[in-house]
């Protein structure tokens, strides 16, 4: 009896300690500062700070200033934009969204007495982590309607930092025009699922201004807003209603036009009538027309075989004339130019995007290529594999959708380039979209998924192959363009 009691006693010991215990537990409470910290909410926010703090650190010692002839001219003007004696420049042509950025650093600095290029050194970095961590990841998902892994902008963003981290690390319209584009496309897809004035009227705000920064986004620009005007009439029923939204479109899109103006007959007119040289837009088309006419790509200026040779076909005179830097071609006479050998030139602009492209980002100069094999292979594997999966997951009238129209203002960005010669920052947005295609889209997880699950099967391993030899022809056309202009193989490896 006594072994009983004494183990129904232990027993009650062991449940009054037990409910103790419990209690304390539940009159703990709990921390929600760690609650909020470690919430998978904000890992996005963890992955904005850390894209920032990484392009920080990269361009906090660099000059991004006396890194190019345009950004220390574009310092020098945004200085002095504000003062009686005006500094004119060449790069004036550009519009005054060009020095905005610089206007901020620079005023900003001396008001908090800080290195005036600090601010500057801030923005680059905020568009940065805006661009790889908001834009592009909001992009894919709008196209491909699939929640996007966090792993998978954390690698987006580390192969962006790699590969395209040039633009960002001096004083550029480049990023610029390529933030509002984005912004653009994303507030296309937004008024598509939300009809608010309020979602258009910032559209026709980040368009404008996207197309202000820089020339080269202006017919792309162009095509999303026609775009915007096919939904408002597409979808409203109501005339009046219609009405009222191209007209707020028009006028958000025109305000931002109207600082521009206003900086070319204040101040751009007024040197050109004090005798001050600056160029016009115009002007310098007109130039590249014959500038960029024998020289395949820019700073490394390799000569063109190609070009050279549709020049010759019109006289050994002019190809002499445009060697000396002279301008020959006006818009009629290379108009003529091309109706005279148009297989020829629909083949010397398919090889600048190509190269555009798959050419090292951080270097076109074929004999000091930072990247290389690495960046064809990469971007062929992104390519190929992107087609594959839309081949795979969408029908051809598909095309004709608001996906197919922002595929095209993407090539639009590049082919303008394309005309004349490559410049590595031209071709920014083209190679981030193929990148973002890749590795946001659901093909990366898909392919785990099927390895983990064994479904893996002959399709996937034909799509393999399939994508290894589009990369190798991919290295042999970019191999053999820069062999014929007499590189030595070695350099390209």
């Amino acid at each position: 009896m006594a072994k009983k009691v004494n183990s129904t006693s232990k027993q009650k010991m062991q449940k009054s300690q037990y409910s103790k215990v419990q209690k304390k537990e539940k009159n703990k409470k709990p921390n929600k500062f760690l609650e909020k910290i470690l919430n998978k909410k904000n890992i996005k926010i963890y992955l904005f700070i850390f894209a920032f703090l990484l392009m920080f650190a990269c361009i906090y010692d660099n000059d991004l200033i006396g890194v190019s002839g345009d950004a220390n001219e574009t310092f020098k003007v945004a200085k002095n934009l504000f003062n009686k004696n005006i500094v004119y420049s060449y790069v004036m042509y550009k519009g005054l969204y060009a020095f905005i950025p610089s206007i901020i650093s620079y005023h900003v600095g001396n008001f908090l007495s800080i290195n005036t290029v600090l601010i500057l050194k801030i923005m680059n970095s905020l568009a940065f982590s805006y661009i790889t961590v908001c834009a592009f990841p909001k992009l894919i998902q709008n196209m491909f309607k699939k929640e996007i892994k966090d792993w998978q902008i954390l690698i987006f963003m580390l192969i962006i930092f790699i590969f395209e981290r040039n633009p960002f690390t001096y004083i550029s319209v480049d990023y610029s025009s390529l933030l509002f584009f984005l912004l653009s496309i994303n507030l296309l897809y937004k008024y598509k699922e939300n009809n608010k004035k309020i979602i258009l009227f910032c559209f026709g705000l980040c368009a404008g201004a996207s197309a202000c920064f820089s020339g080269q986004y202006s017919i792309a620009t162009y095509i999303l807003v026609v775009c915007m005007l096919y939904q408002i009439i597409k979808n409203k029923k109501d005339f009046y209603l219609k009405v009222t939204l191209v007209l707020i479109l028009v006028f958000s899109f025109s305000i931002t036009k109207l600082p521009n103006t206003l900086f070319n007959k204040l101040v751009v007119d007024e040197g050109r009538k004090n005798g001050e040289w600056i160029p016009t837009a115009g002007d310098w088309f007109n130039h590249n027309l014959s500038g960029t006419m024998i020289d395949i790509n820019y700073p490394a200026q390799l000569p063109d075989n190609l070009s050279q040779s549709i020049v010759l076909s019109d006289s050994s005179e002019i190809l002499e004339t445009i060697k000396s830097g002279q301008d020959y071609y006006t818009i009629k006479s290379y108009i003529k130019l091309i109706l005279k050998q148009p297989v020829a030139f629909v083949v010397r602009w398919c090889q600048r995007l190509f190269l555009g492209v798959v050419n090292d980002p951080i270097s076109n100069f074929p004999t000091v290529l930072k990247w290389g094999l690495s960046v064809i292979i990469f971007m062929g594997v992104s390519i190929y594999q992107s087609y594959l999966y839309v081949k795979k997951n969408y029908k051809f009238k598909d095309l004709f959708n608001i996906n197919g129209v922002v595929f095209i203002s993407f090539v639009f960005v590049a082919l303008v380039p394309s005309f004349g010669h490559i410049e590595n920052r031209y071709f920014i947005a083209l190679r981030c979209l193929f990148m973002a295609m890749y590795l946001l889209s659901p093909i990366i997880p898909n392919f785990i998924a099927k390895i983990k699950n064994k479904k893996f099967n002959l399709n996937n391993l034909y799509g393999l192959f399939e994508t290894f030899v589009f990369t190798i022809l991919l290295i042999v056309i970019y191999y053999s363009m820069y062999g014929n202009l007499g590189v030595s193989l070695r350099y390209l490896l």
